[in-house]
């Protein structure tokens, strides 16, 4: 199953054909509200309070990879937001997942709610990210629903459908299953050979633009600016059982063809 690109999206359509069966592209659905979320109104917002900055010497923060030192730091938001865009020769600095569901209202009057988003019923996190430009995401999983909404920068999406998990090579028996051991920019195909049949949908998210992506959609991303971003996850109809389940299957299948 490939990836949906529309125009609009309804939140009947949306419950109808698309939750939880496929991701879904809306381009430019977000538009008038976008410059009161970029980061000098945000430091002015927020300001003072503490959040983990999170650096990176390669820009990959990939916790599988040893060689790169990953560092975490408590802050200010607003001189965690100075580290993003100030890096020079240092390291990347991203600041991702800092909860703002108490700017809910705010986030609807700017019109940056994904409309299908009522039809998930249960949102358990709105979170805003700030990073470098050259900040990765690695390949993985999510078991929750998730919409992205782009407010600054572009962003480069790597997008793998939930069949072909097995040619990713989740990371099981780490703790982080949900992460694939496969590095996307130099594949080691002699460690991983199926993954050379893994066929990825790659595009540009740009500002205004939203994605929904249902549990199982593998995905990479990579910021090509300074970027600033906004996420909603939804475990609305997502079950807890079926992810744990399909979990297990992989790794039975996995350990018998040894």
């Amino acid at each position: 199953m490939r990836m949906l690109e529309v125009e609009s999206l309804s939140r009947s359509e949306f419950r109808s054909r698309h939750r939880g069966r496929r991701a879904v592209l809306v381009r430019g659905l977000a538009t008038h509200g976008l410059s009161r979320w970029h980061p000098a109104e945000l430091v002015r917002r927020i300001g003072s309070r503490p959040v983990t900055a999170t650096f990176s010497a390669t820009g990959c923060f990939n916790p599988l990879d040893e060689s790169n030192e990953i560092e975490k730091r408590v802050m200010p938001f607003g001189e965690a937001v100075s580290c993003v865009l100030n890096r020079g020769d240092g390291p990347y600095c991203y600041v991702y997942q800092v909860p703002i569901a108490d700017a809910s209202s705010d986030l609807r009057r700017d019109g940056l709610v994904p409309p299908w988003l009522s039809a998930l019923d249960h949102v358990r996190a709105t979170n805003l990210w700030v990073g470098a430009k050259g900040c990765i995401t690695p390949l993985h999983v999510d078991g929750s629903h998730g919409c992205l909404v782009q407010v600054l920068g572009e962003k480069r999406v790597t997008l793998f459908s939930p069949d072909q998990r097995e040619l990713l090579y989740p990371a099981v028996g780490t703790p982080r299953p949900h992460l694939s051991l496969v590095d996307l920019r130099n594949p080691d195909v002699q460690r991983f050979p199926r993954f050379e049949h893994a066929r990825a949908e790659r595009f540009t998210l740009g500002p205004g633009d939203m994605l929904y992506l249902p549990p199982g959609w593998w995905h990479e991303v990579e910021s090509l600016d300074d970027a600033v971003s906004i996420n909603f996850w939804s475990d609305s109809i997502y079950r807890p059982m079926t992810w744990i389940k399909s979990v297990s299957a992989w790794l039975a299948r996995s350990r018998a063809s040894r």
